[in-house]
């Protein structure tokens, strides 16, 4: 491979990697806000926090499993990785609908059925399921992603995931820092 060619293939690699990084800031950042805005629903309990974040680690994680043993099958990961980040752009915006629905259920079933500890528990990881697996599911598969297409027809791909690792727990610091003790 000729220089002008290692050239562009770094820099491709470099514009996927800025890509990687700001949406997982982003991702990030919707974890604060969202754990924030359940804990409104929901209480800000030890319990109703371990709930949400119980709720949003599982959603990653089957997403993580479930989209990355399909993403061999797409001809075009970065498209994929795309129309990914696309549908949780859409249901960030959703957000606040989705989650008023589940605080007038929530809301309704506290007041109708007067529920026991351990009922109203389950009724809340219930709804935290259905609201945050949706959109951490799609979250779950934006690493295997860009790891399937950085790694691909590479002699190291070991360094190509851990490049997508270290950005990876970066993110994951900056988008922190900037929901929980900047912007908000």
């Amino acid at each position: 491979m000729g220089n002008k060619a290692a050239e562009q293939v770094r820099l491709f690699r470099a514009g996927v990697l800025v890509c990687f990084f700001s949406s997982g800031i982003a991702s990030l950042m919707l974890e604060v806000v969202w754990a924030r805005i359940l804990g409104t629903v929901f209480g800000n309990t030890v319990l109703a926090s371990s709930t949400v974040l119980t709720a949003f680690m599982l959603g990653l994680a089957v997403g993580s499993v479930v989209i990355g043993k399909r993403v061999d099958r797409f001809a075009r990961p970065l498209l994929l990785y795309g129309l990914l980040e696309i549908g949780i752009g859409l249901y960030a915006l959703l957000f606040p609908w989705i989650t008023e629905a589940g605080s007038s259920f929530y809301i309704w079933f506290y007041r109708s059925c007067a529920p026991a500890f351990w009922t109203l528990n389950a009724v809340r990881l219930g709804l935290s399921l259905l609201i945050l697996l949706p959109p951490t599911i799609l979250m779950g598969g934006t690493l295997p992603v860009p790891t399937r297409h950085l790694g691909a027809g590479q002699a190291e791909p070991g360094r190509e995931v851990g490049y997508l690792y270290s950005v990876n727990t970066w993110e994951g610091v900056a988008g922190c820092v900037l929901a929980g003790f900047i912007l908000l």
